[in-house]
């Protein structure tokens, strides 16, 4: 279940994973402001190193990134068990559906 922070419970966390600062901005101050523990990275390197020490629960992907693109990313994240309950929602304005069947989909969740 997801929740925002109430009473006791931890709130739940989600990683934005984004090369525009402006647009992972929004997404920062409308889940912040809900009370949810938002980790901004403007790499898809940077969500590798960053997701043990932050556990999160959802991942919001950007696709079109440079230097490691938003399904490499995925990949990644996907070949760890480890990361088997991660909630991956796929960001993106890509508008051709070539890139959008691109999508691994080894994973009911995702």
């Amino acid at each position: 279940m997801i929740q925002a922070m109430s009473g006791t419970a931890d709130p739940t966390r989600i990683m934005v994973v984004d090369d525009d600062a402006g647009y992972a901005r929004l997404l920062l101050d409308c889940f912040s402001g809900l009370g949810f523990e938002v980790l901004y990275v403007q790499s898809g390197r940077k969500a590798l190193a960053e997701i043990p020490a932050f556990h999160p629960e959802i991942i919001l992907l950007d696709i079109r990134m440079p230097e490691m693109d938003g399904f490499e990313v995925c990949r990644s994240i996907r070949g760890n068990p480890e990361n088997a309950n991660i909630i991956i929602i796929i960001l993106t304005s890509v508008g051709e559906v070539e890139d959008k069947i691109k999508i691994p989909l080894q994973n009911p969740r995702f």
